[in-house]
């Protein structure tokens, strides 16, 4: 679908969103304030989506999302210094911007032919089989629902919150511990966008169908990522469906095991020899 159906869709919307922030008739003090702000959210949120539709755009819709978040946390610490204990909202800052972020997404989605739902996520069990190094620390997988992170022990299960997106239910993952950059040569490690080195391995995701008839490994993955040699899982991992009721997916390790840095040292810790020619170790 084009930017300018999107458009003609999300304005409507938008309107709607504007014309439901709250006035002092609609409620006092925090409860009023706070409903503004969650507007102004839901209403930059859908203007990005409606400017940024192409898979080409991902990584500018990525960061003009990013300023969205930004804005809105800053909003919100604002409102909590402000009025304290008298404001009435228990959920965290993360919790609001994560569900305003899988309700914009299911409208985006939506308007790119997609279904709208009764919830915009689907639930998924996630069976962790990936070991990592014996020197490595720590959950193996880290699954990111929006923003907020999911990380899961070896060997265990727990359940993760699957949104649409791009016009499907999908979400990305990382395989934890310390890894280098991809290097287009020997000793020819360029790192131009001074991404984190080393880091997490990603560049894969999961997309599971809306009635969980099947789960498939999304590979070399990088709308989310800084740039496309950040460390890749790949073709570390794999994804099985392993029961279509209740959803669940074992993700486990491939013959392709991931190398991590020596000693699973980190972008703070790695020294010396430790560090590999052509590499510079940089923390973000």
């Amino acid at each position: 679908m084009s930017n300018r159906a999107i458009y003609h869709l999300t304005v409507p919307i938008l309107a709607l969103a504007t014309s439901l922030a709250p006035s002092p008739a609609r409620g006092q003090g925090c409860e009023a304030a706070m409903n503004a702000v969650l507007a102004s959210l839901a209403q930059c949120r859908l203007k990005v989506e409606s400017r940024y539709t192409d898979s080409s755009e991902e990584a500018a819709r990525a960061s003009a999302l990013e300023k969205c978040a930004a804005s809105f946390h800053a909003s919100f610490s604002s409102l909590q210094r402000k009025y304290g204990s008298t404001c009435p909202a228990i959920e965290s800052a993360g919790e609001f911007e994560t569900f305003a972020a899988r309700s914009t997404e299911a409208l985006a989605a939506a308007a790119g032919g997609g279904q709208l739902t009764a919830s915009p996520t689907i639930s998924v069990i996630v069976d962790n089989q990936v070991q990592l190094s014996p020197l490595c620390m720590g959950p193996s997988l880290t699954f990111f629902e929006g923003y907020t992170p999911v990380d899961i022990a070896y060997q265990a299960r727990k359940t993760i919150q699957v949104a649409q997106l791009f016009g499907a239910y999908q979400i990305g993952f990382q395989v934890n511990g310390w890894y280098w950059r991809s290097c287009v040569g020997p000793g020819d490690c360029p790192n131009p966008k001074n991404c984190q080195n080393p880091d997490n391995a990603g560049q894969v995701g999961i997309e599971v169908a809306a009635d969980c008839s099947s789960a498939t490994l999304l590979q070399n993955w990088t709308a989310f990522t800084c740039d496309s040699s950040v460390p890749n899982a790949s073709a570390a991992v794999s994804v099985t469906l392993q029961s279509s009721s209740p959803c669940t997916v074992v993700v486990a390790n491939t013959a392709s095991m991931l190398q991590p840095t020596d000693d699973c040292c980190s972008c703070s810790s790695c020294t010396g020899s430790q560090v590999p020619a052509g590499q510079t170790t940089h923390c973000q």
